[in-house]
């Protein structure tokens, strides 16, 4: 079986397709999508996930998923991948996918999504404890080395003065359209709608 990695060139008519169903604290549910991209049907030998840390070592051991055969159209699977311990921020979920030699690679985060209620008002259960973070100022040395990565960094930003700005009133007279842009589903897109309405009485 092919040694998974977190990137690689496809080389098959097969898209892997990952997603985040569930994650707890030494767990993580993966919704797996395959979806044949070329002449139908494709041939698949066999799939596998795990879950690397920022270092790129195994959190998760790697799971065989249970597919093979021709795929005449998208097959979607669940898996559960435990860990041995927590899992640490900054994991991933790693997939592949392959044929004989030819091989598809995938990953996505395995942090916790953010919900657009956190994403809008914010949350402090995401805030660090005191305890846990030391805060301080970077000396002229890592000031250079991030501006040299990010030169953004300490360029100042400038507004234009035409520059307009949308104001609650306006955005919630065209919320259907920015709902249907964010693919927001119907409980989002009311929640939105009840938003914007507090904020323009």
């Amino acid at each position: 079986m092919p040694s998974l990695v977190a990137k690689g060139a496809s080389n098959m008519d097969v898209e892997l397709e990952l997603r985040i169903h569930e994650r707890r604290d030494d767990r993580v549910i993966v919704a797996l999508r395959l979806v044949p991209s070329g002449d139908l049907p494709a041939t698949v030998d066999g799939a596998a996930l795990h879950v690397v840390d920022v270092d790129g070592d195994e959190v998760c051991p790697q799971v065989l998923v249970p597919v093979s055969g021709a795929l005449s159209g998208p097959v979607d699977l669940t898996v559960e991948l435990r860990a041995t311990r927590k899992l640490p921020a900054g994991c991933r979920v790693v997939g592949l996918v392959w044929s004989g030699p030819d091989q598809t690679t995938s990953s996505c985060p395995a942090d916790p999504d953010v919900s657009l209620f956190e994403f809008l008002r914010g949350s402090r259960h995401r805030v660090p404890a005191e305890d846990t973070v030391e805060l301080f100022t970077l000396d002229e040395v890592q000031r250079t080395h991030l501006e040299a990565n990010w030169p953004w960094l300490t360029r100042p930003v400038r507004v234009a003065e035409d520059q307009t700005f949308l104001e609650a009133g306006t955005l919630a007279d065209d919320v259907d359209s920015l709902c249907e842009d964010l693919g927001l589903d119907e409980d989002s897109a009311e929640w939105l709608h009840d938003l914007l309405n507090e904020a323009d009485p």
